[in-house]
C-alpha cells in the first residue's frame, strides 16, 4: 500500500498534467517516458532527504533528554514489573471459588475505589509533591501483593487486596505524568511521553509473561510475592525518581516546578 499510493499519485498528476497540454504536446510526453522517471527521482530525492533528517533529529531530542529522565525511566521499568493486571486479580478470584459473574465485580470494585482515593489523593499531589504520592501508591502496591500473599486461598483477601490497589491506581497515574512534564524540554514533551509510554507498554508485557509463568509453574502465591519484591524495589528506589538538579544532567528547557520535591 505505501509502495503503490505514491506511484499512484504520481502516475495520476502525469496523467492530469498531459491531460491539459495542447494535443501536440500529447504525443510529446507520451513519447518520452524517460524524462518523467528523471523527475519523478528528482522529486523524490528531496523527499528522502527530509526523512533521513527527520530521523536525525528524532534521535538528536530521545538522546537531549538527559540522565534524569532516563534515571526515572529506570524506576518506571521497576513499577511496572511489579504491576499485578487486574486480569490476574480475576483470574485469582475464580480460583478461590469466585464464578465468573462475580470475579468480574473486580474490574468494577477496583474502578469505584479508585474513584474514591483520586481527587484526595491529588490534593495531596499539590500540596507535597509526586514524590511523596508516588511513594504513598507504591507502599499501597506492595500492601495489596501482601495481602494476596498471606491470605492463602481465601475468597474475600481479593476484594480486600483491592482496597490498596485502588489506592494505587488512583495515586500513581498522576505524579508520573508530572514527573514525565517537569524533567523533560518544553519543546519535547509530546516525545518524553512517547518514550514514556513505549516504556510502560513494554514493561507490562515482559511483567505479564513474568506473572504468568510464575503463576503456571509454583503456584499464585509466587506470582504475587514477585510482585511485592518489584513493588519495594521501586520504593527503595524513589530517591532516585526525582534527582536533585544538581545531582544529574537536566535537559535543557526542562520546568523548574519540581524544585519543591
Amino acid at each position: 500500500f505505501v509502495a503503490f499510493v505514491p506511484a499512484h499519485k504520481n502516475s495520476s498528476a502525469a496523467a492530469a498534467t498531459a491531460a491539459e497540454r495542447p494535443a501536440g504536446g500529447a504525443a510529446t510526453v507520451a513519447s518520452s517516458p524517460a524524462s518523467t522517471s528523471a523527475a519523478d527521482g528528482a522529486a523524490a530525492a528531496p523527499v528522502s532527504a527530509k526523512r533521513g533528517f527527520q530521523l536525525a533529529q528524532f534521535l538528536k531530542d530521545v538522546v537531549s533528554m538527559g540522565s534524569d529522565f532516563y534515571r526515572m525511566l529506570l524506576v518506571v521499568a521497576l513499577y511496572g514489573m511489579g504491576h499485578i493486571s487486574e486480569a490476574l486479580l480475576e483470574s485469582r478470584a475464580i480460583e478461590v471459588g469466585f464464578g465468573k459473574a462475580e470475579s468480574t465485580l473486580i474490574v468494577a470494585s477496583l474502578a469505584f475505589v479508585t474513584f474514591c482515593a483520586a481527587y484526595p489523593l491529588g490534593r495531596l499531589d499539590d500540596k507535597y509533591g509526586p514524590r511523596v504520592t508516588f511513594g504513598v501508591g507504591m507502599a499501597a502496591l506492595v500492601a495489596g501483593d501482601l495481602v494476596l500473599l498471606a491470605s492463602g486461598a481465601h475468597p474475600w483477601a481479593v476484594f480486600a487486596s483491592l482496597l490498596f490497589m485502588g489506592v494505587h491506581m488512583g495515586v500513581i497515574q498522576g505524579p508520573l505524568l508530572s514527573i514525565v512534564v517537569g524533567l523533560a524540554p518544553r519543546h519535547l514533551r509530546g516525545t518524553a511521553f512517547g518514550i514514556f509510554y513505549t516504556v510502560m507498554a513494554l514493561t507490562a508485557i515482559g511483567a505479564n509473561g513474568v506473572f504468568g509463568s510464575l503463576w503456571h509453574a509454583f503456584g499464585a502465591t509466587s506470582a504475587f510475592g514477585f510482585g511485592a519484591a518489584m513493588s519495594a524495589a521501586t520504593l527503595l528506589a524513589l530517591p532516585w525518581l526525582l534527582p536533585k538538579r544538581n545531582g544529574g544532567t537536566a535537559a535543557p528547557g526542562a520546568a523548574p516546578a519540581l524544585a519543591r520535591a
